[in-house]
């Protein structure tokens, strides 16, 4: 992940994410290449993945949400996400969705990712721009992570774009 991104993720998040990494570099746990990218040993990520598969099972107890949807808005908010929420809904299943939606440049936020990890499925909507959004992406990656350590369901729907693409 590059390193500015990490920086400007847990600063958002009230850490000193800066001089944080600074000392993780000075003791040789992360690395910084010529591109700006963060690397690590491949026993620390094992251990990060570690740690957060033992948090996420303890928050696997108390989810809140049914549902977490996750969508570019501009492709599908007004013409298909708007309408699978009301159908959710008037369903009694308990969904989230980030009403707001991610300006170009803000930062994605904690309660976002939460969100996520406090939902017992995800509806992933892959619609025509949904993988150039690097908040999409993050989003995905983070439903995809918890998906492998605590099995949350996740239902890909394929909106106005053919799944071979």
């Amino acid at each position: 992940m590059d390193k500015d991104d990490v920086i400007q993720t847990l600063s958002y998040a009230g850490h000193f994410a800066e001089i944080n990494i600074s000392v993780l570099k000075e003791r040789s746990i992360v690395t910084i290449d010529s591109n700006n990218r963060i690397g690590m040993h491949t026993l620390v990520q094992a251990m990060g993945v570690e740690i957060t598969r033992q948090q996420s099972m303890s928050m696997a107890e108390t989810k809140t949400y049914d549902v977490f949807l996750s969508f570019r808005g501009e492709d599908s908010r007004a013409k298909f996400i708007s309408h699978l929420d009301s159908f959710l809904q008037n369903a009694g299943i308990y969904v989230f969705k980030d009403d707001d939606g991610i300006q170009r440049g803000d930062q994605i936020s904690v309660s976002l990712l939460q969100a996520i990890g406090q939902s017992s499925i995800s509806i992933v909507v892959l619609s025509r721009n949904y993988a150039n959004s690097k908040w999409c992406m993050l989003e995905l990656e983070r439903i995809v992570e918890i998906s492998r350590t605590i099995g949350m369901v996740v239902v890909p729907v394929f909106y106005e774009v053919d799944p071979s693409e």
